[in-house]
């Protein structure tokens, strides 16, 4: 009698990727495309307020493509982040019960717990505090909106964006024109350590100077 054949075996269904990696891996196709700065301004736009997915990446692989344009797309990326910012403080302002509602869609648990958290930073570093954010997991769209919430000095809530942004912008870009792709896994793993760092630095700057004076 002929043996009897092996029962086939099906292969196991791979997962289909979840909504943020799709979207990631979308912004990164769009890396490479003629559209790419324009891409990297909406999503640090949209990053600032709402969309989950920063900037960053794609800021590394135009950086990467383009070394002598480093200093333009890191003010592109930090203009269009602050732009997005002021959204975020608007949206604090005028819409705080539906943000309130929204925010845990988004993936933010307990809001009013990270509000509270945001108003510790600004009593303790004032306008620095959305600088001083890179010290915490707090995502930036948490410090736009929760300013509006609390109804901080929009001015200085400008200068302070402005100034953690090109911070964080201004770093990731120099250090990809200085070392190219051979920093990239670094700055990827080690993003928030770095910039944290460099504010740390900062700061100490300021408080130097002061003591001078």
């Amino acid at each position: 009698m002929p043996p009897e054949s092996a029962p086939l075996v099906e292969p196991a269904a791979v997962p289909k990727p979840g909504l943020i990696k799709r979207l990631y891996d979308w912004c990164m196709a769009q890396a490479h495309t003629p559209r790419a700065v324009t891409v990297m301004n909406v999503v640090s736009f949209a990053e600032s307020s709402f969309f989950p997915i920063p900037p960053d990446p794609l800021l590394i692989a135009l950086c990467y493509a383009n070394p002598k344009k480093w200093w333009r797309y890191a003010v592109w990326c930090t203009i269009s982040s602050v732009l997005g910012g002021m959204l975020g403080y608007y949206l604090g302002v005028q819409f705080e019960p539906l943000v309130r509602k929204l925010l845990p869609m988004l993936g933010v648990s307990d809001p009013d717990a990270k509000f509270a958290m945001v108003q510790a930073f600004y009593n303790k570093w004032g306008f620095l505090a959305l600088s001083a954010k890179s010290l915490t997991p707090i995502p930036f769209k948490i410090f736009t909106i929760a300013s509006g919430v609390l109804h901080y000095n929009f001015g200085l809530f400008v200068a302070g964006a402005t100034l953690g942004r090109s911070i964080r912008f201004f770093l990731v870009a120099g250090l990809i024109r200085a070392f190219g792709e051979r920093v990239r896994p670094f700055i990827e793993k080690q993003l928030a350590l770095v910039v944290t760092i460099f504010f740390v630095a900062v700061v100490l700057g300021f408080v130097a100077l002061k003591f001078l004076r």
